[in-house]
């Protein structure tokens, strides 16, 4: 059952696997990045959504964000999800 509190900006149909209840985790090489260097990502419908830029634009806001951004820590501009699996130690 999808919670209809939660909403994206990215649109999906109802029969699409990966709605923004279910976003899998994984890395990825953009295409438009000249240096070719492998980041940080999710899916939301057919669209795969490149962490590392709203990690880099400041749209992870939340306490643990801001605490991370003040010490110059980035977890999704990385080639591997391991600094981002750490993060759930300092959650809770």
């Amino acid at each position: 059952m999808q919670s209809k509190t939660l909403k994206s900006f990215i649109q999906y149909t109802a029969e699409n696997h990966f709605p923004i209840q279910n976003i899998p985790f994984g890395v990825f090489y953009p295409k438009l990045d000249h240096n070719k260097r492998a980041r940080c990502g999710t899916r939301i419908g057919d669209f795969a959504v490149d962490l590392a830029y709203f990690e880099q634009k400041g749209f992870f806001d939340g306490p643990l964000f801001k605490k991370l951004q003040e010490q110059g820590t980035k977890v999704f501009d990385q080639p591997h999800l391991n600094a981002f699996m750490k993060l759930s130690i300092y959650a809770f």
